[in-house]
């Protein structure tokens, strides 16, 4: 008698853990489409898009430092941002091409944009120096400059600067 319960128990248990584990794939498969979004995205393309623009020159650098001062512990946090204006080689248009390197603590939602005439390809200014040392070996030597902008319809955005 003993032999017997036993083993209903271990098929009900074997049973409950199978249903239970079936159950729960099912539920992740669920969820896992319902990505929740953080923000709305208006400036997506109606096509895959590539361009890309030959750079003769830099322009005006800007250095930007700010904060909220609000009385709270985020008061004592400051942002670095760094505009690096390109200058191109066919100026066509009303286009500006320019280079934003950002602080740490900032959240870029987009590493290429090209709104309204502007181009900005963002970098974290960690690579500032490196990337200014070589931008100005490049024109001294006479090397081309490439600046090249991938935007996706589905959201995928990369800003490459060719040296």
């Amino acid at each position: 008698m003993k032999k017997h319960f036993f083993y209903t128990l271990c098929i009900a248990l074997a049973g409950t853990v199978s249903a239970s584990g079936q159950e729960s794939d099912v539920i992740n498969s669920r969820i896992k489409p319902n990505i929740q979004r953080v923000f709305k995205v208006y400036n997506n393309p109606t096509n895959d898009k590539t361009d890309q623009f030959e750079i003769q020159g830099i322009g005006g650098t800007t250095f930007t430092a700010s904060n909220t001062s609000d009385g709270t512990a985020e008061s004592y946090k400051h942002s670095l941002q760094i505009v690096v204006a390109l200058t191109p080689a066919n100026k066509t248009g009303n286009s500006n091409y320019q280079l934003i390197f950002y602080s740490p603590n900032d959240n870029m939602q987009q590493a290429a944009t090209y709104n309204d005439g502007i181009l900005n390809i963002y970098y974290p200014v960690a690579v500032y120096d490196d990337i200014k040392t070589k931008l100005e070996q490049a024109f001294a030597a006479r090397k081309k400059v490439m600046v090249k902008v991938i935007q996706k319809t589905n959201g995928y955005r990369e800003g490459t600067l060719i040296l």
